[in-house]
């Protein structure tokens, strides 16, 4: 037995439903449909295309409920019609899981952002010439209460297909200024120690950025030279106008702005001059194979003196050898990180990161 869905448009745009059972394989059946609707329709002498999207599903066991193959046909007339008009889609029991998976993910994780599971772990850069704690970078962690930890991986990309992020970058802004403010009034970090927060392009592009950056310096008593924004290439990319507007009222307000995986986007040496810009983060994928692959190692060199001549300072992600560190160093490049040196921690052992450092700097 099978169940079909569709939904179709005649001319109007206006929407039409109906389902129909049958014993033909499902997609043969589908193809049938739309071969019968190929022909245009004439009413009151004007010709109308009908064009389709169809959801089919079928099973062989005669235990399985009529019900239970129309919500199946369902899910797959959605899939078709997010496909575009005129699709047919199967249903796939395991595309189905795999939706429902998500689904529960997304819902879980707007709880974690009411129920505050999410936390931050910091992970240092270090300046390469002298070996010590530059700033530190941000970064959100889940802990789940059943599932345990859920990679960044995972859930950022939820929380920017459900507009979820901006939610969740104005709590890691907030959270990261008050960490930074909690390790200056207990003496840990010196008064030139900046926290790094990425932004998102949805956040970017949407929320209100400079008022809630104000308001965060504001609320924990910071200079806004103690706070660095990385935003990355594609965010400037996709709204260049306000890019300059939104990058300029930071600087005027001595925030330092990094843009983020350099050499992966788009940017041009004119947008690279127009914006703000201090600090360029080369890619991890150019650190990794820099001292064995040839090109890799002109890329990196490329890039460190188009921001030499720029006037830009340089941080290196990835790196997780000394003899890269060293190399990096050797070439000009302002600030390191990776797990050379330390792994994201939390804010406690970040704090003890910064009195082990102050005591003894990283010697490589």
């Amino acid at each position: 037995m099978q169940a079909i869905r569709w939904r179709g448009w005649a001319g109007t745009n206006s929407p039409s439903c109906s389902r129909t059972c049958s014993r033909s394989p499902p997609r043969e059946t589908a193809e049938r449909i739309h071969r019968e609707l190929s022909n245009p329709i004439r009413i009151g002498g004007e010709e109308l295309y009908v064009s389709l999207s169809i959801g089919a599903a079928s099973s062989l066991s005669g235990e399985y409920f009529a019900e239970n193959l129309i919500q199946d046909a369902d899910f797959a007339m959605n899939r078709a019609k997010a496909l575009g008009r005129g699709c047919t889609e199967i249903y796939q029991n395991a595309e189905h899981l795999e939706a429902r998976a998500q689904f529960r993910l997304e819902t879980d994780l707007r709880h974690a952002v009411w129920r505050r599971e999410l936390t931050l772990n910091y992970q240092p850069l270090i300046d390469l010439k002298t070996g010590r704690p530059h700033s530190f970078e941000a970064l959100a962690r889940w802990h789940h209460p059943t599932r345990g930890f859920v990679s960044p991986v995972e859930f950022i990309p939820v929380a920017e297909s459900t507009g979820l992020i901006v939610e969740l970058g104005r709590w890691a802004l907030d959270e990261a200024c008050r960490t930074l403010a909690q390790w200056r009034s207990d003496g840990v970090a010196p008064d030139d120690l900046r926290v790094a927060v990425n932004v998102s392009a949805l956040q970017f592009a949407r929320d209100d950025l400079v008022a809630v950056v104000l308001n965060a310096l504001e609320r924990y008593d910071l200079p806004g030279r103690c706070l660095e924004l990385e935003i990355t290439e594609s965010a400037i990319a996709e709204h260049p106008q306000k890019a300059v507007d939104v990058l300029n009222q930071l600087k005027a307000q001595d925030v330092i702005i990094a843009m983020d995986d350099f050499g992966t986007g788009y940017s041009s040496l004119g947008a690279l001059q127009q914006l703000p810009i201090d600090i360029l983060k080369i890619d991890r994928s150019f650190i990794a194979g820099m001292l064995e692959l040839e090109e890799s190692h002109k890329l990196v060199c490329t890039v460190l003196s188009l921001a030499s001549h720029l006037g830009k300072a340089t941080v290196a992600e990835g790196i997780e050898r000394f003899d890269q560190a060293v190399a990096l160093r050797d070439l000009g490049c302002t600030l390191g990180q990776g797990y050379a040196f330390s792994r994201p921690v939390d804010n406690a052992h970040a704090a003890e990161f910064l009195r082990r450092t102050a005591a003894q700097a990283i010697a490589f």
